[in-house]
């Protein structure tokens, strides 16, 4: 026998098989034959196929939806069709005093409409004759054709003897039912074509004998056999589609196909995508000449289909494509610092908040009157420079700024907030902080300086509540307490005990969270204390997002989830999910902010990040072990480490930041700073000079002195100004013939 060649396979649930599927291809190719038109070589599973036609009602929606609405589409046309014709059948013959003609119009289609009901009753509603289905719904289809071509009028009036002087031919309705016939002849394309062929023959010997002309008669018989070989064309595309369904039902197991709504937003996408890919099918197969382009579509749908179902997290990038194109120690480094395949947990808190105006209001218990003056430029000023700060206040740069930022914004009264007890813990919190280089209270303080001026310079300023702004305060200063100067990846070799109480999971991130939490266990110290239970749980998840978020193995997760789900479709912070994911990419950019900063202030951070990287390098090789990148202060070239740093993170981050919040003062302050910084260094590494720390305490060098050896640098007393658009084309121009 001849194996039919098939376009297209289907899944379990009907549609194009993906290459993993291929197995199921070759079992159909292999059953379906064209020896007895289409129908299974194997009678076993033939006769499965009919039973799950009959007893469609047994089986899932997915696989026998399309029987049940083409079943209902044909009882819709028989009844509307034969009510029609009853009508015209009454107005033709209400003129005739003869009944005979009336007689036999209204009561054979009257009778075939009773009839018909009744059959379909007993077998789509009772078991009587569940068995004896597909026959009833070929039996009723063969009484109403006969029916249609006996009332017509030459039959009539060769049976009767009486001539009707208006009538309706009855080929319309032959057609009509012919077009819908493939639902109740559904068994195999043998039988649709057979009977509908003795229907046509049925008429022309019928009509042959009357005294209707031969030339008419050969017409419409024309017509109507033309129309029985296209709808068989028809009926065999649609029972391949049929078949092949029935096949990966057969393969797979009932219980793999569920007619439930999709539970979940990855199942909803999944069924958009699967009936994207039915619906080309069908194209394919009438639509010869764009065949090739939707067959294409296929395979790129059921490539997004294979995508989905195995990756566990749908916006999980691939750092081997992120650091494709970066040099060895590049490379190296990012995925030191930023690999790790842990989710973040999603914020489900729906709590909204009332919001209120910015009200300053400057606490006294300063030391000096210069010191309010410089604060009031919190959350106006970007370049806040909290070395001074820390001057100003012996070291407790941390708790001013905490103090500071509660009453500017008037925490304390619409929160209820204690001053002791606020006051209480930003205190402890400092006190928890070691005295690494970087990783100290000042940095922490800094991050707070950074993140309020985001917020007031961007829509955040008129769309934030009292709790979104406590909770930015506590978490951006408690984001690095207790902080070792070690980074994760440290910790976790040497199998410190931090890492084994976190299991190796943002191990210092955790810590943080913990530590940030652990000072409120004390009365005197719980400045969360006044928040009833919801208003605490939706706080304490929102500090602990954003502490998270710090993680840098979690960078480019977050990043492209942030732009997949925010950049390409409307800005909604009153969304809960879109202002939490706001708030914690204001974090990120806060805690490397001094990127962006002017040129004297990220000297002076570079200088001691480099320094606390290189303290752990120096523990590293006294262990013998593999130093990290840009932690050796024998070998490293600062300008390759920071330019690197600053081009592959820093700068797609305020990118995106500057991307949503569209503020000018952004995209002035934070973004073209960004770049100025990076063409300063990569300026330094065009001049092969390899700035190291040869000994431990050692600066970078001369903040002044290497500032001034920058071309076209200008300085106002000990200020470093911004470069000028036209110093940054000259950089440019020196580091592009380098």
């Amino acid at each position: 026998m001849t194996k039919i060649g098939i376009g297209r396979t289907t899944t379990q649930e009907g549609y194009p098989l993906s290459a993993t599927d291929m197995p199921l291809k070759d079992e159909l190719l292999s059953q379906i034959t064209i020896g007895r038109f289409l129908k299974f070589s194997n009678d076993s599973i033939e006769m499965m196929y009919q039973n799950l036609i009959v007893n469609w009602n047994r089986y899932p929606e997915k696989i026998t939806k399309s029987f049940k609405q083409d079943l209902r589409l044909y009882l819709y046309s028989y009844y509307l069709l034969s009510i029609v014709y009853l009508i015209l059948y009454i107005v033709a013959t209400s003129d005739h005093d003869s009944g005979n003609i009336s007689a036999c119009t209204i009561g054979l289609m009257a009778g075939h409409m009773l009839f018909s009901t009744i059959m379909y009753f007993l077998s789509f509603y009772t078991d009587l004759f569940r068995s004896l289905r597909a026959s009833a719904l070929i039996l009723t289809y063969l009484i109403i054709a006969a029916i249609l071509i006996i009332n017509n009028q030459p039959i009539q009036e060769l049976i009767f003897d009486e001539k009707m002087d208006h009538y309706m031919s009855c080929m319309l309705g032959l057609l009509i039912l012919l077009s819908v016939s493939s639902s109740i002849i559904h068994t195999n394309l043998s039988w649709f074509f057979i009977i509908n062929s003795l229907i046509a023959i049925f008429y022309l010997i019928i009509h042959l004998c009357s005294d209707q002309s031969i030339s008419t008669t050969f017409f419409e018989f024309s017509i109507y056999i033309s129309r029985v070989f296209i709808e068989s064309k028809k009926f065999y595309l649609h029972e391949i589609i049929s078949r092949e369904k029935f096949l990966a039902f057969k393969r797979n197991g009932e219980d793999h196909i569920s007619s439930s709504e999709p539970q979940t937003e990855i199942e909803e996408i999944m069924g958009y995508l699967k009936e994207s890919i039915e619906c080309t099918k069908l194209l394919s197969q009438s639509v010869i000449p764009t065949r090739s382009k939707i067959g294409r579509v296929q395979e790129l749908l059921n490539k997004v289909i294979d995508i989905i179902r195995s990756k566990s997290n749908i916006y999980k990038v691939s750092i081997d494509a992120i650091t494709k194109n970066l040099d060895e120690d590049d490379r190296v480094f990012i995925k030191e610092t930023t690999n790790d395949s842990q989710p973040i947990a999603k914020l489900r808190s729906k709590i909204k908040i009332r919001k209120t105006d910015e009200i300053i209001t400057i606490h006294k218990a300063y030391n000096t009157d210069e010191l309010i003056g410089v604060l009031k430029q919190i959350g106006k000023n970007w370049n806040f420079d909290m070395f001074f700060v820390r001057e100003c206040t012996q070291n407790q740069p941390l708790s001013t700024m905490g103090r500071y930022c509660i009453k500017k914004y008037t925490l304390d009264e619409t929160l209820n907030i204690n001053d002791e007890v606020f006051m209480n813990y930003f205190y402890e919190l400092e006190m928890r902080y070691k005295d690494n280089p970087y990783h100290n209270s000042t940095h922490a303080a800094d991050v707070l300086a950074s993140a309020m001026f985001m917020i007031n310079r961007s829509l955040l300023a008129d769309l934030l509540s009292d709790f979104d702004l406590l909770a930015t305060i506590i978490a951006s200063l408690g984001h690095d307490v207790a902080h070792p100067g070690f980074t994760n990846r440290f910790l976790i070799n040497n199998k410190d005990i931090l890492a084994i109480n976190y299991n190796d999971y943002s191990v210092l991130e955790m810590m943080h969270c913990s530590t940030t939490f652990q000072i409120m266990q004390e009365d005197h110290s719980n400045i969360l204390v006044s928040l009833d239970f919801d208003h605490y749980l939706a706080v304490r998840k929102l500090i602990i997002e954003m502490i998270l978020s710090t993680d840098m193995s979690k960078h480019w997760d977050f990043l492209a989830q942030f732009k997949a789900k925010t950049l390409t479709g409307p800005k909604n912070i009153d969304k809960l999910e879109q202002r939490v994911d706001v708030l914690k990419l204001v974090i990120k950019s806060a805690d490397v902010g001094h990127a962006a900063k002017t040129r004297d202030l990220h000297l002076k951070w570079s200088r001691l990040v480099c320094e606390e990287f290189f303290a752990q390098g120096d523990i590293e090789k006294s262990k013998n072990q593999q130093v990290s990148m840009y932690c050796d202060r024998e070998t490293t070239d600062i300008p390759k480490s920071q330019a690197g740093f600053i081009r592959n993170i820093v700068l797609p981050l305020y990118e995106v930041l500057a991307g949503y919040f569209a503020s000018p003062y952004i995209d002035e302050s934070c973004l073209e700073q960004v770049k100025v910084n990076l063409l300063t260094w990569e300026y330094e590494m065009g001049r092969n000079r390899v700035k190291t720390l040869t000994q431990p305490g050692e600066s970078i060098g001369d903040t002044d002195n290497m500032a001034a050896e920058t071309p076209r640098y200008r300085r106002v007393g000990t200020q470093i100004m911004k470069i000028d658009p036209d110093t940054i084309s000259w950089l440019q121009k020196k580091y592009q013939a380098s």
